[in-house]
């Protein structure tokens, strides 16, 4: 807004762009069952944690991120969905057992670990991991 060298613009009026924060999201558990990677799709995935916590889906990364949990993640870690955040509400299919659909280990998923931090199934050149059982998070 440079107007002049002697005047920078900064004494004019405008208008004030306001922004709201994201949402807060409700974390409101892991599934009492444990599953391979193979949640029957992301379909699938909500359907579990619907049948668990009424109104409830398949958290992503940034929904259990900004739901700020203080509940304790299961031994074995949980299932959490992966967010491509280069695509504005697009996720991938990488780290996600073949979109959810197989629990062999020559894919990986993404995983939330007992310290909090996201990772990948991955075990070992012979194991992706997406044969590992675990819970699902699950958000609202």
């Amino acid at each position: 807004s440079y107007v002049s060298l002697s005047d920078y613009g900064c004494g004019q009026t405008r208008a004030i762009a306001c922004c709201q924060t994201p949402r807060r999201k409700t974390f409101r558990g892991f599934t009492p069952a444990s599953f391979n990677g193979n949640l029957g799709g992301r379909v699938g995935a909500h359907a579990q944690c619907a049948s668990s916590f009424p109104n409830s889906h398949f958290c992503d990364e940034n929904e259990y991120t900004r739901s700020t949990s203080g509940t304790a993640v299961p031994a074995a870690g949980a299932w959490v969905d992966n967010w491509d955040d280069t695509q504005p509400g697009a996720r991938t299919t990488s780290y996600t057992c073949n979109r959810w659909t197989t629990g062999t280990t020559s894919h990986e998923g993404t995983t939330l670990r007992t310290d909090g931090a996201f990772s990948t199934s991955y075990v070992s050149l012979s194991d992706y991991g997406c044969g590992q059982l675990r819970p699902i998070a699950c958000c609202e």
